[in-house]
């Protein structure tokens, strides 16, 4: 199952050293690694693992192959039957427009072309790390798709919270 960068329980994620990680994902990236997206990887780490850490059960993938579209999204975390996509904005201090977009792109296509996905209930949320908190409401959409949520780097355990008061589990 060769679908994603790193993938990993979510418990073994979180007690994981942050070092291990980024090596596995280096493996896996094919093109020169920039000192920018090794940056990236490594503060995306600390964040999911910080905010995270209270939830024992699920599955979290980093750098998810999108079928079809040939990009990858940031993070697939799987909690229940919730498939939670997380696309990073690492130092955005608001959410774009053109994110907000990405972010749903990937949640759609996962939900149209990825066989996993079909019956899931689908959450897009954008992490923008720097972004003042933002109100977010669960919107479902039909085909459980839901309106995409936002986060920053210190409330993302929250909206996960949020996320899973629609868990049927």
């Amino acid at each position: 199952y060769m679908r994603a960068y790193y993938s990993d329980e979510l418990r073994d994620f979180i007690q994981n050293e942050s070092n291990t990680i980024l090596g596995q994902l280096t493996q896996k990236h094919s093109h020169a690694l920039e000192e920018l997206q090794k940056n990236a990887w490594l503060k995306q780490i600390s964040i999911l693992q910080n905010q995270l850490a209270s939830f024992v059960h699920g599955h979290l993938f980093f750098e998810f192959s999108i079928p079809r579209m040939g990009k990858r999204v940031d993070n697939v975390l799987i909690i229940n039957d919730l498939i939670l996509v997380l696309e990073f904005k690492v130092g955005d201090t608001n959410y774009p427009k053109h994110a907000i977009e990405q972010v749903m792109d990937y949640a759609l296509d996962l939900k149209n072309f990825h066989e996993g996905s079909h019956q899931a209930k689908l959450i897009p949320i954008l992490i923008s790390t720097r972004a003042p908190a933002k109100e977010n409401i669960l919107v479902r959409y039909q085909d459980n798709l839901f309106a995409p949520l936002f986060a920053n780097e210190n409330n993302l355990s929250e909206i996960i919270t949020l996320c899973l008061e629609v868990s049927s589990n």
